[in-house]
């Protein structure tokens, strides 16, 4: 999988600006390692007025993916702070 182009472009030029400060950084010896990340579709329970378990909490459309990960990290970040 290939990063888009103006992602390429920022690292290019954030490693140009870096070699002024740190020599050799941005030589041709240089790798650089770029993780594929996937986001993978959840599904929310809603009723019948897309409001979830959550009062007053609505979802709908491509907005479930984004929102299902959101909720796993709070999730997770509440269960750490509180030692569960």
């Amino acid at each position: 999988m290939a990063l888009p182009h103006r992602i390429v472009e920022n690292v290019l030029d954030g490693l140009k600006q870096l070699d002024n400060v740190i020599p050799g950084v941005n030589s041709d010896s240089t790798l650089l390692y770029a993780p594929e990340i996937k986001f993978y579709s959840m599904r929310f329970i809603v009723n019948k007025d897309l409001e979830t378990n959550l009062p007053n909490f609505f979802v709908a459309g491509m907005v479930l993916a984004y929102l299902a990960v959101l909720l796993l990290v709070l999730q997770q970040a509440l269960l750490q702070l509180t030692g569960l």
